[in-house]
């Protein structure tokens, strides 16, 4: 799907989104309303945040350590990972060598991270997400995750997760607020966001 095409259907789902009563569409949560709706006729940035940290996103911090369909939790996630919950986000094409200490990624981002980068927002909203994919010669060998929990731009305001399995969760090496592990390398993003946009 290119990006005119994937900005059609951002569109779409703003205009289901927007029969959702106030104060359930995670804006508030993420303190960046203004992320979708300052440059609403590009044609889907409020689009990401609905649909990626929208309704969802305000009840999901109540249900079991989840912001929308995205646990915050190792073992939900792990087998949220397992189960494959990001692979209908948009995602980069093929897997290629991280400019990171990754080796082998493909990068999936969600709806709400997406509108976000369109937009060229400084802070992400709250829900916002990306996952990681971890590959070496023989194929999938684990994820690395980071979630945005809560409103700011500093390395606690992110869940991060990062784990070298696909069969077992235990052990991740990453699986927290603020982990410096993570925070070292991402404070160089946009609000600690790395991956370069449009996805390539």
């Amino acid at each position: 799907m290119n990006t005119l095409q994937r900005l059609v259907a951002l569109a779409a789902i703003t205009s289901l989104a927007a029969c959702t009563p106030a104060g359930e569409d995670g804006e508030d949560a993420g303190g960046s309303a203004d992320v979708g709706t300052q440059d609403a006729s590009s044609g889907g940035e409020d689009a990401g945040e609905d649909a990626g940290a929208g309704e969802d996103a305000g009840a999901g911090e109540d249900a079991g350590g989840e912001l929308g369909a995205i646990p915050t939790e190792a073992d939900a996630l792990f087998s949220w990972l397992q189960a494959g919950g990001y692979e209908g986000w948009a995602a980069e094409s093929a897997v290629h060598s991280s400019t990171g200490p990754h080796g082998q990624v493909r990068t999936f981002i969600d709806p709400s991270l997406e509108g976000s980068l369109i937009a060229g927002a400084a802070e992400h909203p709250v829900g916002a997400a990306s996952v990681k994919e971890l590959h070496n010669a023989g194929g999938l060998l684990g994820w690395a995750v980071m979630v945005k929990t809560d409103v700011g731009t500093s390395a606690d305001s992110w869940y991060w997760y990062e784990v070298f399995s696909t069969t077992s969760g235990a052990g991740p090496v990453a699986d927290g607020n603020g982990v410096g592990l993570c925070a070292g390398c991402h404070s160089s993003g946009s609000d600690h966001v790395r991956t370069p946009y449009p996805l390539q």
